[in-house]
């Protein structure tokens, strides 16, 4: 029983980078070594290949996120940002300049 044990953790462990072929394989070894009830090897099968998709696409999207924080500045995105601080550095020149002496 302690192989089935250890072999249930390593599957579980691995499910989401397993193929479901090479799930089919280990749960059919199960099968056949350890004397697991077929409609049980056949539920185990559904519940990994399920929590595998999930961890995979929670992998996709944190990974997109991280993609997305640290993208780099468009060439086009810097000259409107550039733009936008040569804007407001005049309008700070302009206020400045309209200040009484001595208020600055």
């Amino acid at each position: 029983m302690t192989g089935v044990l250890e072999k249930m953790v390593l599957v579980g462990l691995g499910a989401w980078n397993m193929t479901r072929e090479r799930v089919n394989e280990v749960v059919d070894e199960l099968v056949r070594e350890e004397d697991v009830d077929r409609e049980e090897a056949r539920k185990l099968v559904e519940a990994l290949a399920a929590r595998g998709e999930r961890e995979r696409k929670e992998l996709r999207e944190m990974i997109g996120r991280e993609v997305e924080r640290v993208r780099p500045v468009t060439r086009k995105e810097f000259e409107e940002l550039s733009q936008r601080v040569d804007g407001l550095a005049a309008q700070v020149e302009e206020l400045l300049e309209r200040m009484p002496e001595g208020q600055d």
